[in-house]
């Protein structure tokens, strides 16, 4: 058995290598076997290659364990170009993996040919180095400072410089990695854009090109500022100015090229309101017609509403098909006029917008204007949470101040600019939601009374008009919930008051007295009229709670019924009623009782039909439409003049739901 030592040996140096380890049952099959190593034979092979492009030292490593935790292998320094070959052999015939375990500084250098089975001594591998690569290129109008970032694999590098001309980037990136060059800190009174900012770098970069102009100013005028005191205004990039004379102004960095802006008033000049017309927009060249007019709150001499708020059929409108608000949607002009013309053909010529999307409100007012001059609009306007008191009179410059403000400004230019707005309204149940304290809702309400000639009022929930934001208890309960936010600093300000009430919505929590199961009363048409009778007694108690609570604070305003209703569809299965009685004809016979009320003695001025269409993002709020999301009209339109009403039946309220 000659040549056994020699082979054991070569095996086990082979596992040490490997870091496999080999069993002596193993070591003794290819004994018994009689695998013998005959002199020259090729049992055992080398592995290697050749380096080219090292300009450092490199370390490569052969073998499985090369990867292990912690790593073993063959490792082989290599300082130059040209073979290299690792010390330890290999069988011929097995596996080999070659890695490289330590990067030459400032090199990066790849494998190729790295693993396979060795058949004989391996050559092939081949390790090619590249130098790392400079990112780097031209500035051109650059006046002041600018902070450049490339941001590759490697990590960033960041470059400030005040000069023109050619740049590097301080720290290289490696051969084949990607990299982004970018903007991260602009030039006072300027924008520098990036072109050729990213790619793989194969070679130094030199085309990256930062181009510098100085920003499109940003003016305007200041009018109406008492002398002596000063206004803040704020940009949309940030810039705060004060000002304190009339007369012209302007922000000191102005406005990026080709981006929106926009100016608010942060804070307001002592014992004035101010509104900003042409506050925003897009800076294609100079912006110089942002127009600031501060005054004192007007007088609160009560402005009488229109005859058509006493005259027509009222609405509640809103022209989202698909996804509404939340996605910007902005209906098509042919979407709005057919909309405005099954409006006008079926009588309600008093159209209340609900606003938050001024370019929504704009586009129905200019087609009713030139389609429907009958047509009178209540323009509503949104306040967004969360609630920013005090800030919203002082130093308003988050987000959502500034969207507040804007939503004001865009309301008063709206009024201003459309003769067929009727009147106007702060808020969407702005209170009830808790969006914002009434001090600020105040305070927006006083600048909308201020620069509009129409009657204004502030929708909300009729419970916080009868001084208990919330729901109460019971109707027959004297002591309600008590709440902090109080109506008694709007009333001064609003020449009507505007209040919403849902009975259908109140069934499951308010209705013990009036019981609008009507489980007392014969199953079938009785029962449905008993439950439809008990729902507008509860309408009615709502309305004197609100009656009643202004009278006992002196407030003589008249009150409109701004949105109330009742689903046609159930939308929401977690409601009793809704699975029972939400119904065209329970739709109908509520909306009937609520029309007859409107304007009769003790009753509301105007009461306002929630809503034309169904609007199918409000999920399980929608279902109240008079006409479904595909403009089909439903019961509630029988013996009107709508297109395609449906006939009504005898009798009108047959097939009524009613609870079982």
């Amino acid at each position: 058995m000659e040549g056994i030592p020699v082979i054991s040996e070569r095996i086990l140096a082979w596992s040490r290598i490997s870091g496999r380890g080999l069993s002596c049952i193993a070591l003794l099959a290819l004994v018994a076997c009689g695998k013998q190593w005959q002199p020259g034979t090729n049992a055992y092979v080398t592995v290697g290659g050749t380096v080219t492009g090292l300009t450092g030292s490199l370390v490569l490593c052969q073998g499985a364990a090369c990867t292990a935790s912690p790593p073993g292998g063959d490792t082989l320094t290599v300082s130059g170009n040209g073979p290299f070959t690792f010390a330890m052999q290999i069988a011929n015939g097995s596996a080999y993996a070659v890695s490289i375990r330590t990067q030459p500084a400032n090199e990066v250098c790849t494998l190729a040919n790295a693993s396979g089975t060795a058949n004989g001594n391996v050559t092939s591998v081949t390790v090619t180095c590249h130098p790392a690569v400079t990112i780097g290129g031209t500035i051109t109008g650059l006046v002041g400072t600018v902070v450049l970032t490339d941001t590759s694999a490697s990590g960033a590098s960041v470059l400030a410089t005040a000069s023109n001309g050619a740049f590097t980037f301080p720290s290289a990136v490696d051969y084949g990695a990607t990299y982004a060059v970018t903007v991260t800190t602009q030039p006072t009174g300027q924008t520098c854009s990036v072109a050729n900012g990213s790619g793989t770098a194969t070679g130094a970069v030199t085309q990256v090109a930062v181009t510098c102009a100085a920003n499109p100013s940003l003016k305007g005028t200041v009018t109406g500022l008492a002398t002596g005191t000063t206004l803040t205004l704020l940009s949309s990039t940030g810039e705060k100015l004060t000002v304190g004379t009339n007369g012209a102004f302007a922000f000191a960095n102005g406005v990026a090229a080709g981006s929106a802006y926009s100016v608010t008033v942060a804070t307001p000049p002592a014992g004035e309101v101010c509104w900003i017309a042409n506050d925003s927009g897009t800076a294609a060249a100079d912006v110089s017609n942002v127009a600031v007019t501060c005054a004192a709150p007007v007088a609160p001499a009560v402005r009488p509403l229109p005859a058509i708020f006493a005259s027509t059929r009222a609405v509640n409108y809103g022209p989202s098909r698909s996804c509404g608000p939340p996605c910007n949607e902005l209906p098509s002009v042919a979407d709005v006029e057919q909309d405005l013309g099954l409006l006008d053909k079926a009588g309600f010529h008093l159209l209340r917008i609900f606003g938050g999307l001024p370019a929504v409100s704009s586009e129905i007012l200019a087609d009713a204007q030139q389609n429907h001059p009958q047509l009178a609009i209540y323009l509503g306007s949104y306040l967004a949470g969360p609630n920013e008191a005090p800030a919203c009179m002082n130093d308003a410059t988050t987000p959502v101040q500034v969207q507040n403000l804007q939503q004001i400004d865009a309301t008063i230019a709206l009024a201003n600019a459309f003769p067929n707005v009727a009147a106007v309204s702060v808020g969407n149940e702005t209170a009830l939601a808790g969006n914002q304290d009434v001090k600020c809702l105040a305070y927006y309400t006083s600048i909308v009374r201020t620069f509009v000639t129409q009657p204004v009022a502030v929708d909300d929930d009729y419970s916080f008009y009868a001084g208990v934001r919330g729901v109460p208890t019971n109707f027959g309960d004297p002591s309600y919930v008590a709440s902090p936010e109080k109506p008694d600093s709007i009333f001064p300000l609003v020449d009507f008051v505007a209040i919403h009430e849902y009975p259908i919505l109140l069934a499951d929590s308010v209705w013990p007295t009036a019981d609008w199961q009507q489980t007392s009363v014969a199953a079938g048409p009785q029962r449905a009229a008993a439950m439809m009778n008990a729902s507008f007694t509860v309408a009615q108690q709502a309305y004197g709670l609100v009656s009643s609570y202004m009278t006992s604070h002196s407030v003589s305003l008249p009150i409109a019924v701004t949105e109330t209703g009742w689903k046609a569809v159930a939308t929401n299965k977690a409601s009793a009623i809704e699975n029972c009685c939400a119904t065209p004809v329970n739709s109908k016979w509520y909306l009937d009782l609520m029309t007859a009320w409107s304007g009769s003695s003790g009753g509301p001025v105007a009461v306002f039909t929630f809503e034309a269409f169904d609007e199918t993002w409000k999920g399980v709020d929608d279902g109240w439409g008079l006409w479904d999301v595909n403009r089909q009209p439903r019961y509630a339109l029988c013996g009107t003049t709508a297109p395609s009403a449906p006939a009504c039946t005898s009798p009108v309220y047959q097939g009524a739901g009613y609870f079982q």
